[in-house]
């Protein structure tokens, strides 16, 4: 499972702050979603009984094959965030955020 209910197994990953979270919190946690390495970072916060929303700027093009790759790894790692639960707002740069907000409520 790509976003499971376990922190990331490398202490030394700076990730530690989010143990301090109430177990109530609710984080934004804006990122475009480029690597994997976020999964580790919303696995860490939801182990530690917060929620998470990730609002989701898309950089990403299909105009070029490396950007069709790009967009296409992007989809799957949304997916795999709604797939445990995650809510993501997608948002497109060409939509204001309010908008988007809105749309998704």
């Amino acid at each position: 499972d790509a976003i499971g209910p376990e922190p990331p197994a490398s202490p030394g990953d700076g990730l530690g702050q989010f143990d301090r979270l109430p177990p109530d919190a609710q984080l934004l946690l804006f990122s475009p979603l480029c690597d994997d390495a976020i999964l580790d970072v919303v696995r860490t916060i939801r182990s530690s009984g917060a929620a998470v929303t990730v609002v989701s700027p898309d950089p990403t093009t299909t105009a070029y094959p490396a950007g069709a790759i790009a967009h296409l790894e992007r989809s799957l790692r949304i997916d795999a965030l709604h797939n445990a639960g995650v809510s993501v707002v997608d948002w497109a740069w060409d939509r204001p955020l309010e908008d988007v907000l809105r749309r998704t409520r």
